[in-house]
């Protein structure tokens, strides 16, 4: 039932978001935010080069805003030197918000594309935890940080865009 579940999260994110390509940031996918601009994941995408690995993760969720169930981010982990099918995403992942809300499991990695050298898929969380909802409308920026990959990558997310 989950993999069934999994499945269709990853056929409806490839299908809202138009994502096709492995290249960060290339999905033509948008939706106009509150001040009329339209925002893309071009706006979404933050980058961290530590070692011999870039790491691009998009925060997809305000180009879906019928997705209300789960905080999805796209991760791609890229380099020419080092073996990245070891690294389990979902386990050095670590969710803050600006309410001091802190989460470190409950993630899942849906895999788009695993090679050891250019590996790209889904960080997926609840978007509740414990009946605490991760992010609200009091929150003004999100952070995941991804601890264990060459360093600790931290990417933030200031949520101005809210509808």
């Amino acid at each position: 039932m989950r993999r069934i579940l999994a499945i269709f999260l990853i056929g409806a994110i490839v299908l809202f978001t138009g994502c096709t390509s492995s290249n960060s940031g290339s999905g033509d996918a948008s939706i106009s935010a509150a001040s009329g601009k339209t925002l893309s994941e071009r706006d979404l995408v933050r980058r961290s080069s530590l070692g011999a690995v870039d790491v691009d993760v998009v925060y997809l969720n305000p180009l879906m805003p019928e997705e209300k169930e789960k905080i999805v981010f796209k991760v791609y982990l890229n380099t020419h030197s080092v073996d990245l099918s070891g690294y389990r995403v979902e386990k050095l992942s670590t969710f803050r918000n600006s309410r001091g809300v802190v989460v470190n499991e409950g993630f899942t990695w849906v895999p788009e594309r695993e090679s050891s050298h250019h590996r790209y898929g889904y960080l997926v969380l609840p978007a509740r935890i414990n009946g605490t909802e991760l992010i609200s409308p009091e929150d003004e920026y999100i952070v995941l940080e991804i601890d264990g990959i060459q360093g600790k990558r931290i990417f933030r997310w200031n949520l101005n865009f809210k509808q």
